[in-house]
């Protein structure tokens, strides 16, 4: 990182502490006013990110340095209490999640794997890994979904395109937004385990984030469910959340609250969503 890339950086970071969130679409202006284009390699946390400040997730790495705080924590939190099993994150992007769950695994014997579909979020995510040495964490260049077999998913970006964009509402499901589709191959979550040389009894915390997806993916995970019981966060959607909450209710699950900046919210339910099983002995 060069000098004044590194000032800037900790000017960001220093302002965040002072300036309401609600004001974060000012550097967001001022990046594309000033026409600023920053790739650098950035620590946050202990972990280090290549970053493109055209990118909306790396951007706000760089500016804000967190993101999903009360997800983040919880799932450090979480991580470092598992004694042995996988952790799972689907929809990882750059691995804003994925990294901290490998970096926060204390246990040799606890594994992280994270699925991203689009091609190139997946290039960057193993490109973070290699940049923390996180031999924990294996990335899968592949969707999830209820059935196996290819799939389009739609990006909202071009190829090339070098205005500011964000990779991370790449849909299958929603293709108003995108501007090129590309072909992905899909397994359902039971496959898949099974597939990579894991046990499906071996689950403990799966993060779902797959921009509509989610119901899907957990009716193709239906073994994982019965036989491993893991932690769920998944992002909360109007339109297929009381279909989700019907499912897992099912496998015995509960909702526990919505994971925000500071801690779990049992009154609102928003953003990010945790599930336990009602005969779950999980801390939290």
């Amino acid at each position: 990182m060069s000098l004044r890339t590194a000032i800037m950086h900790e000017v960001f970071n220093l302002s965040r502490k002072y300036i309401p969130g609600r004001f974060a679409w000012l550097f967001n202006r001022a990046f594309d006013i000033l026409k600023i284009r920053i790739n650098a390699v950035v620590q946050i946390d202990g972990i280090y990110f290549s970053i493109d400040t055209h990118n909306y997730h790396e951007r706000g790495i760089f500016c804000f340095g967190k993101y999903e705080i009360g997800t983040r924590n919880f799932i450090t939190n979480y991580t470092s209490s598992i004694v042995d099993g996988l952790v799972i994150d689907v929809g990882a992007n750059i691995g804003l999640h994925s990294l901290a769950m490998a970096a926060a695994a204390k246990s040799r014997d606890v594994k992280v794997i994270a699925f991203e579909a689009n091609p190139e979020m997946a290039s960057k995510l193993r490109l973070n890994v290699a940049l923390n040495n996180l031999s924990n964490l294996e990335v899968y260049p592949i969707g999830l979904n209820d059935s196996e077999g290819e799939f389009e998913l739609g990006l909202p970006y071009s190829e090339g395109e070098e205005k500011y964009h964000n990779p991370g509402i790449a849909s299958m499901v929603d293709f108003s937004r995108a501007s090129r589709r590309v072909t992905v191959t899909c397994k359902t979550l039971d496959s898949a385990i099974v597939d990579f040389g894991f046990d499906v009894d071996s689950v403990r915390l799966i993060k779902l984030d797959a921009e509509g997806k989610e119901f899907d993916i957990l009716c193709g995970s239906e073994t994982v469910l019965r036989k491993s019981s893991p932690a769920i966060i998944l992002e909360y959607n109007t339109q297929t959340f009381e279909k989700i909450r019907e499912l897992l209710s099912r496998y015995g699950y509960q909702i526990i609250g919505s994971l925000l900046r500071y801690g779990i919210n049992k009154e609102v339910l928003k953003e990010n969503i945790l599930f336990l099983k009602n005969d779950s002995n999980q801390e939290i």
